[in-house]
């Protein structure tokens, strides 16, 4: 009933709203392709999404001709059934950790969530792809099943590039396992291969890049311009960057971009540093560091638009059914609550109107939007170090399991037998691999299932 209720929720409005002016760009991009083919697509359009988006956009507008019908008819429903598909393993996993009760109760919060409608049905954009690859990518994470994570993530970087976003804690977590391990070789192979099945799905569209002005590495400039394709310090995100007046404000120079990005990859070392060494269970520990990574560059990295933290509704989710820490879930209430305000703004105004609103209006919105994601950082960091009173509910039973007290022993036996006891305990310790499973698709067992 959840399921089929959205399901026509989401019809309804799909159909019912007038499409947004990024729709028509898309089935532009469709157009030009059945009309032309795709060898000179990237050098005549001024498109920024990946292959996999580009064919099945193509497909969309194909059927679209098909069936004389408008392409907005297509498109807005089948980027909104993303968002009720990906809905059912999310139920799945949720249940899995938490009950059927709560499963059910996260997973229609994700359906009914203001961001996912806004985005999809109304608006019909497409970051619903990266929320549904989210949900694979923290399971995989959860599960350590490696290569479905490598391939989760290589199918989202192959729609749109804004998985970016929240790689930085996931790469820094596999260098350190790897390196642990002594899996350089292994290493360099997947990155390698990850790279060249990249490239090879990208050589039709830049086969005239080669060919005929020898560029070779044009697949890159297309990842990077997709991030910054609108050269602003905020694109209509209330981040830092609005909060000090410099929403749609042309960038100039590179100094502050610089500064930017090594803020941002402080931060995200840190919390790299922070998920080596927390104790919480993995199902809280990498929703936490995913939704954490996703803000941390939406707050602090320039260019940034109001859709980029849409994407952290999958993580929140995970978090709100599973993080017992009452002030991090109403923080991250607060921020996702934010983010749909946002989404709004951009629907109710043209850029131009944007620009005529009151200054100081905009930047108290951006301020405070900042100032909360600034305590979530803060709460955040302490939950996964254990600082927090909460964060011990977050802790594997294994990870609590504490050393006999010699001076208290209720058993009665002597102090040569408990210091025995102790020293048996802190070998098992030693000797027990943490993460060291780390290319098997077998996934060990979980604390807490």
């Amino acid at each position: 009933m959840l399921f089929g209720g959205a399901a026509a929720l989401y019809l309804v409005l799909s159909l019912a709203v007038p499409p947004h002016g990024d729709v028509a760009w898309y089935r532009d991009w469709g157009d030009y392709i059945l009309d032309n083919g795709i060898l000179h697509f990237l050098r005549d359009q001024d498109a920024d999404y990946p292959p996999l988006f580009l064919y099945f956009d193509t497909a969309l507008v194909w059927l679209a001709r098909v069936l004389h019908v408008p392409f907005s008819f297509l498109f807005k429903p089948a980027v909104s059934a993303v968002v009720v598909v990906s809905a059912y393993p999310l139920y799945k996993i949720l249940r899995k950790y938490a009950g059927g009760g709560a499963a059910l109760i996260g997973t229609g919060a994700y359906l009914l969530h203001p961001v996912n409608i806004l985005d999809t049905a109304i608006w019909g954009q497409t970051d619903v792809f990266i929320s549904a690859a989210m949900i694979a990518v923290l399971y995989f994470l959860i599960a350590e099943r490696w290569t479905p994570l490598f391939v989760s993530i290589f199918c989202a970087f192959a729609v749109k590039s804004q998985i970016l976003f929240f790689l930085p804690v996931i790469g820094i977590w596999l260098i350190y396992i790897m390196v642990r391990r002594k899996l350089y070789v292994r290493f360099i192979v997947s990155a390698v291969a990850f790279v060249a099945a990249l490239y090879l799905l990208y050589l039709p569209f830049t086969w005239t890049y080669i060919a005929e002005e020898g560029d070779y590495f044009y697949l890159f400039e297309i990842f990077l311009r997709q991030v910054g394709h609108w050269n602003w310090f905020s694109a209509n995100a209330m981040n830092f960057w609005a909060a000090i007046g410099l929403n749609l404000y042309p960038y100039e120079g590179t100094g502050l971009k610089f500064a930017a990005y090594a803020v941002v990859a402080a931060l995200s070392i840190a919390l790299g540093v922070a998920v080596i060494r927390s104790k919480v269970r993995a199902e809280v520990k990498w929703p936490l560091a995913a939704f954490l990574q996703a803000g941390i560059c939406f707050y602090f990295l320039p260019f940034m638009h109001e859709r980029y933290f849409v994407p952290a509704v999958s993580a929140f989710i995970f978090l709100l059914v599973l993080c017992k820490d009452e002030k991090l879930t109403l923080l991250g209430i607060a921020l996702m609550a934010l983010c749909a305000l946002n989404v709004i703004f951009k629907l109710c105004f043209s850029v131009e109107e944007m620009k005529t609103l009151p200054a100081g209006l905009m930047i108290a919105y951006a301020l405070a939007g900042t100032a909360v994601f600034v305590l979530y950082c803060i709460r955040a960091f302490r939950y996964l170090l254990g600082k927090c009173g909460d964060a011990e509910e977050g802790v594997s039973a294994e990870d609590r399991q504490e050393v006999p007290d010699c001076a208290e022993n209720a058993g009665g036996e002597s102090a040569a037998e408990c210091a025995a006891q102790k020293k048996e305990l802190s070998e098992t310790e030693k000797n027990t691999p943490a993460e060291d499973k780390l290319f098997s698709d077998e996934a060990p067992p979980l604390a807490g299932t």
